[in-house]
């Protein structure tokens, strides 16, 4: 039975996982897990101000809860909830 030279070539890529064991495996990074933040308005509309988040922010999810005119805020890193939290100060003002 003849083996074909490409087979023969690739061969030893394919098996050297398997011989060194998972201990030659790159370790996974560990898995992020989103967190929850409501943030009650005061002033905003809730639903603009979370459309006007969702244009500008791209690390968080942001939805408007009309009925407590708050914003539910998911997020993985504490920056991209500080940078919510700031523009939310800057935004939830009295307008007269």
């Amino acid at each position: 039975m003849k083996i074909p030279a490409l087979l023969l070539l690739l061969l030893p890529l394919l098996l050297a996982p398997a011989c060194h064991g998972p201990e030659a495996r790159p370790a996974r990074p560990p898995e992020r897990t989103a967190q929850l933040q409501v943030i009650p308005l005061r002033f905003a509309e809730a639903g603009p101000t979370a459309a006007s988040l969702k244009s500008l922010l791209r690390d968080v999810r942001i939805v408007a809860d009309v009925r407590t005119n708050s914003l539910i805020v998911s997020y993985e890193d504490a920056e991209a909830l500080r940078q919510v939290e700031q523009a939310v100060a800057k935004l939830d003002i009295e307008v007269r």
